[in-house]
């Protein structure tokens, strides 16, 4: 946002949720970035914020959605949806305010805007529907400077404050084991970009952003969950507390040059340093959380748990690039390189995370036949991972052991199994950052005026999965038996762990680490894009995509077992293939309506975790730990593919001047489509096959925008 990077520090998932009417672009980068862009592995976002400008202009926006104006989509006839009691159903009330305009005329101006958001939930829950709500309040206040013609500063503050009550109330968690959730969160900044002359700016920027993640159960009673049913009682698991700072300093140098060697050049130089940090808490409520009702050979068990961690670990990373595009008659070439370097200490460890990496571009882009028509692209980068504490915070000498017990019929616990966590971590001196190399060749030819057509192909293989090595554990071969879901007895082999560690090591897996590592972290992926664009004239625009992917993974043993799967189905890579087509568009029809269709279409694809609608039958071993194991091929089980058409109706009214009215409708789901996007995979599970969350059915919004 601006140059500051906000995602959380821990994880690095995106956290704040801004009101999108507060951003002026938004500038997306995938296939062939740059060398100023790094830290992700599919697409990366900049988004740039309004100004004020010499005249006061403002907005005011409401939406709503009420429970009662979404449609049943479920067919109550199939047994496959019998556990769900209502279609979910969601309720929206929005309001917004925006407000810009000068300070001093032509030196000062301003942008503000408050937006408040309360979504509503219906679900199937145990009992019966149940309804939870959150609250959004967001907002932003930014002032710009323009000292002189080539000098521009600017300074802005974001903030929101998540906040939900009895959360994620579903068929398997009741009332009483849900959560509260009050998470502010905020992002700040100053930049200054000044022009030493029509060819050579500079671009300086100032930030820091603080996400919070604060969420626990309403007791300070243990949490339960029924292995048998799937339900949760009592209370929530968990009590989180979360903070991550970040203070970022970026500055680039920006300089073109013309008949510089041969053609003209577009350099760019940069300097990013950003430090983070991420503050975790997490207790189980009540320290222990139960799994009752755990069958082995007809047998019933019920286990309890124990573990936590408090930890702070810090982060710093520097990182420095040049760039160049460099036009050649038709041919313009884009070299660039980027070096990063990490750094990641703690407080309560001397271990030191210590790692650099060399990132090179280069993009090629000829214009065939000199008429701007006809493009071929090509382009090879190195992307490293997005820098967070999660990469390495496993050696922070902040986590208590995970222990199981199992819990005898008076209540006493004996313990059963330990992952001896607080025992030493180490970070390997040779510890190498993630990364992934990036090839990519496509064709753009403009068939008409404003229309023209795209094909790309992308390959993609990941390097140097960083993980806690378990040193010195020791694995005998056993075997356990299970009935499968045809009712018959199976015998399979299953590693049993009967040496616990007495060390670990933060690592990239490699073969020969531990006698049970057989290679290195290994993922490809392979993809096709093509893509159709007619851009707005003759009062329409249509664009329209397809997307087909393939990825691959290897075990690498760190786990022995998944080894065992990974033999058992044949010794070849789980492949997971997608299929994504869609389609958007506005057209302007009589009495200047405006009709925005978006059409979606996106196969099943991805694993337990990976994906959105392939899944396996899995059992618990009666080994130690009780880990799950798959006992159907990958891939075998699928949910509906998902397809939803959907439109917004729209019309603007001028009222006098600047004052404007607009009204639109949005509908969603209009096929009124019924899809599973969960299903209950655990075979022991009295609900084993049956699909336990759906989509919404047909819904439809209001919204109105008066603008002065």
């Amino acid at each position: 946002m601006d140059g500051v990077e906000f995602g959380a520090t821990g994880w690095g998932g995106s956290w704040i949720e801004s009101d999108s009417n507060i951003f002026a672009e938004a500038e997306v980068k995938g296939l062939g970035a740059a060398a100023e862009y790094d830290g992700f592995d599919g697409l990366h976002m900049s988004l740039v914020t309004k100004s004020g400008g010499n005249t006061l202009d403002g907005m005011l926006q409401f939406n709503y959605e009420s429970f009662s104006w979404q449609q049943e989509n479920i067919d109550r006839s199939d047994p496959f949806y019998e556990l769900i009691s209502v279609s979910p159903k969601e309720s929206l009330i929005y309001g917004s305010f925006l407000i810009g305009g000068p300070i001093a005329k032509d030196k000062i101006w301003f942008f503000g805007s408050g937006t408040f958001r309360k979504f509503g939930y219906e679900r199937t829950s145990e009992g019966g529907p149940a309804k939870y709500y959150k609250y959004l309040p967001t907002g932003i206040l930014k002032f710009t400077l323009q000292p002189a013609t080539s000098t521009r500063l600017s300074a802005y503050f974001v903030m929101d404050y998540f906040s939900m009550d009895r959360m994620d109330q579903s068929l398997y968690r009741p009332y009483e084991a849900t959560a509260w959730d009050h998470s502010p969160s905020w992002v700040s900044n100053i930049s200054l970009l000044h022009s030493f002359s029509d060819k050579t700016f500079i671009d300086v920027t100032l930030g820091y952003s603080q996400m919070t993640w604060s969420t626990g159960g309403y007791s300070d009673e243990p949490g339960r969950i029924d292995d048998s049913t799937g339900i949760r009682s009592v209370n929530y698991s968990f009590r989180i507390e979360e903070h991550s700072p970040r203070y970022a300093a970026n500055a680039t140098l920006s300089h073109h040059a013309d008949d510089f060697i041969t053609g003209s050049h577009d350099f760019k130089f940069g300097l990013e340093v950003e430090q983070i940090s991420s503050s975790w808490d997490i207790q189980y409520s009540g320290g222990y959380y139960y799994r009752d009702n755990v069958e082995f050979y007809g047998y019933s068990y019920d286990y309890a748990y124990t573990w936590g961690e408090d930890i702070n670990p810090k982060g710093v990373r520097v990182s420095v690039f040049v760039q160049d595009a460099w036009n050649i008659g038709n041919l313009t070439i884009n070299p660039g390189i980027r070096f990063n370097s990490y750094r990641g200490t703690f407080k309560t460890s001397d271990e030191v995370f210590k790692t650099n990496g060399f990132a090179p571009r280069l993009g090629i882009t000829w214009d065939v036949f000199g008429d701007h028509k006809t493009a071929l692209k090509a382009h090879y980068g190195r992307f490293y991972d997005k820098f967070t504490t999660g990469h390495f915070d496993d050696a922070a000498a902040g986590e208590k052991d995970w222990v199981m017990y199992e819990v005898m019929p008076d209540g006493s616990k004996v313990e059963i199994y330990r992952d001896p966590f607080t025992n030493p971590t180490t970070i390997d001196a040779d510890i190498k950052f993630p990364s992934l190399d990036q090839f990519s060749f496509g064709i753009e030819r403009e068939l008409m005026a404003d229309t023209s057509i795209a094909l790309s192909l992308v390959w993609k293989r990941w390097y140097n999965s960083i993980s806690r090595v378990n040193l010195g554990e020791v694995f005998t071969l056993t075997d356990f038996t299970f009935t499968d879901e045809q009712g018959q007895s199976q015998t399979w082999d299953i590693y049993d762990r009967t040496t616990s560690a007495t060390s670990f090591l933060v690592a990239n897996p490699r073969s020969g680490l531990t006698p049970y590592i057989e290679r290195e972290s290994k993922q490809t992926y392979l993809g096709f894009i093509a893509e159709f664009e007619k851009r707005f004239s003759d009062n329409w625009m249509l664009n329209a995509s397809y997307s087909y992917g393939l990825s691959k993974s290897w075990p690498t043993g760190t786990n022995p077992n998944s080894l065992i799967d990974f033999d058992r189905w044949g010794g070849a890579p789980v492949a997971y293939p997608f299929h994504i087509f869609k389609m958007y568009g506005t057209f302007i029809v009589p009495w200047n309506i405006k009709l925005s269709p978006t059409f979606s279409w996106r196969s099943t694809f991805g694993g337990r975790g990976e994906g959105d609608g392939r899944w396996e039958a899995w059992v618990r071993a009666p080994v130690g730990g009780n880990p799950s194991v798959d006992i159907e091929t990958p891939n075998v089980n699928k949910i509906p593919d998902y397809i939803a058409l959907d439109l917004r109706i729209f019309k603007s009214f001028q009222i006098k001047g600047d004052l404007r009215l607009e009204g639109y409708l949005d509908i969603y789901n209009i096929f009124n489509r019924q899809r599973a996007s969960d299903v209950q995979d655990q075979l022991t599970n009295i609900d084993f096959g049956k699909a336990t969350r759906v989509n919404y059915g047909r819904e439809f919004r209001l919204g109105v925008r008066f603008y002065f």
